[in-house]
């Protein structure tokens, strides 16, 4: 059936005009099965404060935030000319513009370093990134495509009050496209996200009720609705002030990249028993300086008391007896029958009368009475008093220590802003994520692999960063987290400063921002245990009056990690000498190839070498190259010139197992976005 919109569109006179209508109807109408319509291709724009305006950039009136982008004509004497199609052109002081990129538009990337942190020897560094994440997203693809084991955001959640900017504006309640507007934002970095992600990765996006439903959709169809897992939901707190219902909920959406490849793996999510490592240690305690009746009477009086304080669960409580042999954890009321009946039936005679016990009536689990028997010495079964009765299985805690992981958990979410405030010694972030959820949930959907990459591009005040540093001090692992995060500030701050005259650039107003004021110090002073005020980690932070203002952290001396800090730049290719070029992509190149050891961040005048990648800048030297690189644990190798045949030539010389890289002379060339010019 013909829509009235149809004929409608029939009547429009121009056809390039309804041949463009009927393309946006199209594509409206083909996502109406996911019951989802919102402008898809709103546009975004990116400012850059600190790029010079010129002749050839784009820019924005400083007093005009928004998608609207201009081109500069001319500039005259400190007055410049922009131009926007179907609009008459304007002059405007270049001091009044600010160079501004439109999301899609043609960029060159770099990443300006920023220095960091060295404790962990060989790991992989930590990656944390100041930038606009779309664009930030698009540079990964250069070095981690297909390569994100797993994805942790929590983006805005669009509350209304002012928590997201959008085209450097927050977006407010009473703005009608907000939920639109947020859609789009959310769809292109989700799209740009499944791309990082390995065939098996999973993404966590953390959310609540304000834009719940309609990501539940979106992610469906980015993902596809096949690839959902759950709909974890943390309740997080009670508010006795609600009118009708405390609705204290979040979410966490997770999805697989491909459940079909996760499946394939034959992976179980599990997580340790909450309490189930203490209880080992107190058992082992007991057995070694008690009688086994004190040890058994002390151990459930343990159990009682940690399960009523909350530290163990009911999985660990459970296991109420202590082995009469090794003092292990055990519980005795395990099923010893035949799944689902029709198994061997035999005699078992108890150990005291020398009767046979009660045979189950579904048969027994064990095949034949040499494998009972086996089970049995090995006190791996429990006998009743006597034969009248039929005994059960053993379980110890140590081989039954894992656990399914439930959707719903309960967790207050305050502890976190008061953690952070101990981390700072000040209170400058109210909302910061929790540190030990974050952990929590990246455990387990990494399906214990301790070398997963993790990426969180709405970083924030790196509560990411530091739970996989937590992590890896917890079980010796050695994954690597990628932050991507903004300068943003707090709306009453940003009304503040630009009332006194500040803006973005100025030092005033950066150093506001939550980057420089709270991500930056935190995952420092968590690495090195010394807070930027020189006080240490485990210490309490007073003022000058004496009044407290953080507590310390006991055992809080730092994390044996590696962390680098860069900026996300944007590039002109044909206005910055080649040395600086290289300076802006060397980031890129180290975590292409690792991130492991030093970096190099300086252009080679031929060749250098270090324990994960090299570099040739002339090939005249690429005998020698080869030779070195050949015999080294090189792993990456880049290659830079413009010569094709050349740069074939050194790459036939060099060991089958090594990833090698063309690379440009012109080296931005290699790190362009939108323009087509890539090699």
């Amino acid at each position: 059936m013909t829509s009235p919109l149809s004929l409608l569109l029939e009547q429009v006179d121009d056809p390039q005009l309804r041949a463009r209508l009927t393309e946006q109807f199209d594509g409206l109408r083909s996502r109406q099965s996911y019951g989802l319509n919102f402008e898809e291709h709103a546009d975004e724009a990116v400012r850059i404060p600190k790029a010079r305006v010129t002749r050839k950039t784009t820019v924005q009136p400083i007093s005009e935030p928004g998608p609207r982008v201009y081109g500069v004509r001319r500039i005259t004497d400190g007055i410049a000319t922009i131009v926007r199609p179907g609009e008459d052109p304007r002059d405007i002081p270049v001091a009044d513009l600010v160079v501004a990129r439109k999301l899609g538009d043609p960029v060159y990337m770099g990443l300006e370093p920023l220095g960091g942190v060295r404790r962990g020897d060989d790991k992989s560094a930590h990656v944390i990134i100041e930038g606009e994440n779309y664009h930030a997203l698009q540079t990964l693809l250069y070095t981690h495509e297909g390569k994100v084991d797993v994805i942790y955001i929590d983006p805005p959640y669009n509350t209304g009050a002012g928590d997201w900017i959008y085209n450097d504006k927050y977006v407010g309640e009473k703005d009608a496209y907000r939920h639109s507007k947020w859609l789009s934002f959310m769809d292109k970095r989700l799209r740009l996200a499944k791309r990082l992600l390995t065939p098996t990765g999973v993404i966590i996006v953390a959310i609540d009720d304000h834009e719940h439903h309609r990501l539940r959709v979106l992610m469906d169809d980015v993902f596809e609705e096949k690839n959902f897992i759950s709909n974890v939901v943390w309740q997080g707190g009670r508010k006795n002030d609600s009118r009708y219902v405390s609705n204290g909920a979040d979410y966490m959406l997770v999805y697989a990249k491909s459940a079909d490849a996760l499946s394939a793996t034959g992976i179980r999510w599990r997580e340790r028993k909450p309490g189930v490592d203490e209880a080992i240690e107190k058992a082992a305690e007991l057995h070694d300086t008690l009688d086994p009746v004190q040890a058994a009477k002390a151990w459930r009086a343990w159990l009682r008391a940690e399960k009523k304080a909350g530290r163990i669960s009911d999985a660990v409580s459970r296991y109420g007896q202590l082995h009469r042999d090794t003092g292990e954890p055990i519980r005795t009321d395990r099923d010893i029958s035949w799944p689902g009946g029709g198994g061997p039936r035999y005699d078992v005679p108890h150990p005291v009368t020398g009767q046979p016990v009660v045979v189950p009536a579904r048969g027994w689990i064990y095949s034949d009475p040499l494998r009972m028997q086996q089970e049995i010495d090995a006190g791996r079964v429990y006998f009743g008093p006597d034969h009248t009765t039929s005994p059960a299985a053993v379980g110890f805690l140590r081989e039954l220590d894992t656990q399914v992981s439930e959707s719903v958990f309960i967790r207050d979410r305050n502890g976190s802003a008061v953690y952070l405030g101990n981390v700072l010694g000040s209170k400058d972030f109210p909302f910061p994520k929790d540190v030990d959820v974050v952990a929590r949930w990246v455990d387990i959907v990494a399906g214990g692999n301790k070398n997963a990459v993790v990426l969180d591009f709405f970083g924030g005040t790196g509560t990411t960063a530091e739970a996989v540093m937590r992590l890896n001090a917890q079980d010796d692992g050695r994954r690597q987290a990628i932050l991507v995060t903004s300068n943003e500030l707090a709306q009453k701050t940003a009304q503040q400063l630009t009332k006194n005259g500040f803006g973005p650039g100025d030092v005033e107003w950066e150093r506001e921002g939550v980057y420089q004021k709270v991500t930056r110090p935190r995952l420092e002073t968590v690495v090195t245990g010394i807070r930027r005020d020189g006080s240490r980690l485990t210490d309490a932070v007073v003022d000058a009056a004496g009044k407290k203002l953080a507590s310390g952290i006991p055992g809080a001396t730092g994390y044996d990690e590696n962390v680098i800090f860069a900026k996300l730049s944007y590039l002109d290719r044909t206005d910055i000498e080649l040395g600086r070029q290289f300076r802006e992509i060397a980031p890129l190149l180290y975590m292409q190839a690792g991130g492991i050891g030093d970096m190099v961040a300086e252009r080679p005048d031929t060749f250098t070498l270090t324990s994960q990648y090299a570099i040739l800048a002339d090939t005249d030297h690429r005998r020698e190259f080869a030779e070195q690189v050949n015999a080294s644990p090189v792993t990456h190798a880049y290659i830079v010139t413009d010569d094709a045949a050349q740069f074939q030539g050194v790459a036939a010389m060099l060991r089958d197992d090594i990833n090698i890289h063309h690379l440009a002379e012109d080296y931005l060339v290699n790190f362009a976005i939108n323009t087509g010019d890539v090699l």
